[in-house]
């Protein structure tokens, strides 16, 4: 067993490669040290629990699903100083990889499925459970012959920043180890604010502005309402997204609170009937219940157009790695010189 030095990525790590520049990997093909080992896959498994529980929690309150492998990756820094031999690289990125999944699979379930209950279609638990399984293992599928094209095609060339900030983390383990107390913290602290507000309902969770009286007359002329949630996770999933990301959320809760609500309530007031899928007139309806019985739909709609347009922009990517994969088979290119660890 080798010992192999990872305090810095190489110079070249994130730029794109000139015409016969090679990278050389932080862990050599020919080296071996600890990878797959009861310590990385046992964490790897817990960590993919815990994280798979927060992050549906998150998906399924505010409709975005948090980046867990970030944190399991400084956790995994911080859990190798409870052994005796400190875990290797190798082994950090397992647990990592591993944990990491929870994301991925709970991002594809909480934008579904509950659409499949909007819909009416209601799937059985065990049609769920088999629609996630089989979806995990086709992002692994898939994930086999695309990563040569991403990972060596692509060098330098697409940004990856969840996957850079990772790899920094995990390379920089000493680095990591304090992080690691710091988000142990930072858990504490946002438990503790929890606590507060689910529990011990010293404030409210969710805040509304009703007391304005500006908009309680627009809530009660136009339908048109302004709230929002006043919980710790919400605050810091905006900080870890950053302020692009959180402002493209922000925009569609104006979108449908101050435009597609009122705009749904201007059209339907007249009407003495209920139209489909309500019960009651829309003249009779509260902001909430249009938003539940019209808007959302909407929501559900745009979700299923940018899958479609997602798959329709990355064709030519998909085609070309499979393409590239298929003439590595041929060729039987798979020497240990050919294989990239980390």
């Amino acid at each position: 067993m080798t010992e192999v030095e990872t305090k810095s990525l190489p110079e070249n790590a994130y730029q794109p490669l000139k015409p016969g520049e090679a990278y050389p990997p932080i862990v050599p093909a020919e080296v071996y040290i600890p990878e797959l080992t009861s310590r990385s896959i046992g964490w790897g498994i817990l960590l993919c629990v815990i994280f798979t529980v927060a992050s549906a929690y998150s998906g399924l309150k505010v409709g975005q699903v948090m980046e867990s492998a970030i944190p399991i990756s400084i956790l995994a820094i911080g859990l190798a100083r409870l052994y005796r031999r400190r875990s290797s690289l190798l082994e950090n990125v397992i647990i990592t990889g591993i944990g990491g999944v929870a994301g991925s699979v709970v991002a594809g379930a909480v934008f579904t499925v509950p659409a499949l209950y909007i819909l009416k279609l209601d799937p059985h638990p065990v049609q769920t459970i088999f629609i996630c399984v089989a979806g995990g293992c086709l992002g692994i599928l898939f994930l086999i012959p695309l990563r040569r094209y991403f990972v060596r095609e692509m060098h330098g060339l697409l940004p990856y920043p969840e996957a850079t900030a990772i790899t920094e983390v995990l390379v920089t383990g000493e680095k990591g180890g304090s992080q690691a107390k710091l988000l142990l913290q930072a858990t504490a602290i946002a438990g503790v604010y929890d606590l507060f507000v689910t529990t011990f309902q010293v404030w409210k969770e969710f805040v509304d502005f009703q007391f304005v009286p500006v908009m309680r007359t627009l809530s009660e002329r136009a339908r048109m309402v302004f709230s929002f949630d006043a919980i710790g996770f919400i605050l810091g999933l905006g900080y870890v997204m950053g302020l692009r990301s959180s402002m493209i959320l922000c925009a569609g809760g104006v979108l449908s609170n101050f435009v597609l609500v009122p705009l749904v309530w201007f059209i339907g007031s007249h009407l003495d009937s209920a139209v489909y899928p309500a019960a009651i007139p829309i003249s009779k309806m509260a902001a909430v219940q249009i938003y539940r019985n019209y808007v959302r739909f909407i929501g559900v709609g745009a979700i299923a157009t940018a899958g479609i347009f997602g798959i329709i922009k990355s064709l030519r990517i998909i085609a070309g790695s499979f393409g590239i994969a298929l003439r590595v088979f041929r060729k039987g290119e798979n020497g240990p010189a050919d294989c990239e660890r980390v």
